[in-house]
């Protein structure tokens, strides 16, 4: 028996590990594939060949040790077996992926290369030569067998090593192309892809650029969770235009035809509010603007004189469940949010008769002015006040339906001293 040949062919089967993790890193990867997936699944693929040999060759001495020969065979002929499984597995799962069209065959890249799969033949036929306890024919054969790999994987081992650009390697300013894309992405995925070889992680981008375009949310959800990085928006897709140029183009379409439906929605929500019946003032005004669509981000308006602080104001509204004021802010409470509301603006210069019919609900409340100018944050509708000073708002309510631009209001502004807040229906 040769048991010194368990050694080299331990020591072999670590050097995928000690060139790069992506052995490891590759039973992590996004499964859209289908021999992809069906090869991760299947029992054995995931014990690293260094344990198979370990484990081979401490149950082996053991049996040998006692005696028993023939079952140390057969436990180093499993162990060899155990090493060649991966790659046959491997190799018939990427011939049904690269059958199957697309871009799944690329996520193999050189895994499958030759003097790799050689390897793994190499490792199998030290173990099996370890374990012979006859020569013959069998013996010279394989031997002859493990010279002949052996030599043929010499000379093209250092040409398959995978290339592993660093995050701030030379030559990635002004890259383009591939490169570009790995200069970009090294330093925003995790670090379970510090050590993915490049060829690998285009491959895996080409697959990104498809989920994206497909647009599905469950699909960019679940591949943005395992990658750590949203392929909504951000660095990565940005990244991604260097491999991928039609995701470039479908991504600019994609945001046209979302401004066109936001322009269109906008257009809709204006055209009702200005079709509602104009209010007709009982008293002279100094200025007024007919109702207006005002966007409602989060179930409130703002009105304010500079820079927009309305958490006081908000507090004070929600006493009266309509308008809150602090100095310098108003914030006016909608029905909902994320919706469009139709506001109607008179500025009076004195107080106005009051008038509830009609309107859900009626609330007059004190303001002080420190400019004199009060003001929507988009300043398409300006309340001109008087300088500053103390002033009355009343503000008007009333729903006609749950659709954008829905909920109207129309707002007094008058001169007044009080500051307290009445409740006119």
């Amino acid at each position: 028996m040769r048991r010194w040949l368990w050694l080299p062919a331990f020591v072999l089967s670590l050097i995928p590990y000690a060139v790069t993790t992506g052995s490891l890193i590759l039973l992590w990867t996004p499964r859209q594939c289908p021999g992809w997936a069906f090869y991760l699944d299947l029992p054995g693929v995931r014990v690293p060949a260094p344990l198979t040999v370990a484990v081979g060759f401490v149950v082996w001495a053991v049996l040998a040790h006692r005696g028993l020969l023939r079952w140390g065979r057969v436990v180093g002929w499993l162990a060899a077996a155990g090493v060649g499984w991966s790659s046959v597995a491997a190799l018939g799962a990427a011939l049904y992926d690269t059958s199957a069209g697309g871009r799944c065959g690329e996520l193999w890249g050189k895994m499958l290369s030759p003097p790799w799969q050689a390897l793994d033949v190499l490792i199998a036929v030290l173990i099996v030569l370890a374990v012979r306890t006859e020569r013959g024919l069998v013996l010279r054969t394989a031997s002859a067998v493990t010279a002949l790999v052996f030599l043929a994987t010499l000379p093209t081992g250092a040409a398959v090593l995978p290339r592993v650009t660093p995050a701030e390697a030379e030559g990635c300013e002004g890259a383009e192309g591939e490169r570009a894309f790995v200069c970009a992405v090294r330093e925003l995925l995790p670090a379970s892809y510090a050590s993915l070889p490049d060829h690998r992680l285009v491959a895996e981008g080409r697959t990104w650029c498809e989920v994206i375009t497909r647009d599905s949310p469950e699909e960019l959800s679940r591949v943005g969770g395992s990658i750590g990085q949203s392929l909504y928006s951000g660095s990565i897709p940005d990244a991604l235009t260097a491999i991928c140029p039609e995701l470039g183009r479908w991504r600019a379409n994609k945001e046209r035809r979302k401004e066109e439906e936001n322009d269109r929605f906008v257009t809709a929500a204006e055209r009702r509010c200005a079709g509602l019946p104009p209010h007709r003032p009982l008293a002279r005004t100094v200025t007024r603007a007919r109702a207006t669509a005002v966007w409602s981000d989060y179930g409130a308006i703002e009105l304010a004189e500079g820079e927009i602080d309305v958490a006081a104001a908000l507090d004070d509204a929600f006493e009266n469940g309509v308008v809150g004021t602090s100095p310098g802010q108003v914030a006016i409470l909608t029905a909902d949010e994320a919706m469009h509301v139709c506001v109607a603006v008179e500025v009076y210069g004195r107080r106005p008769p009051v008038e509830t019919r009609g309107w859900r609900k009626v609330v007059e409340t004190g303001y002080t002015s420190r400019s004199g100018r009060l003001a929507f944050d988009d300043e398409r509708t300006a309340l001109s006040t008087n300088g500053p000073g103390r002033y009355r708002l009343r503000v008007h309510m009333r729903i006609h339906d749950e659709e954008d631009a829905g909920q109207e209001f129309l707002i007094m502004v008058f001169p007044g001293k009080g500051g307290g807040t009445t409740r006119l229906k």
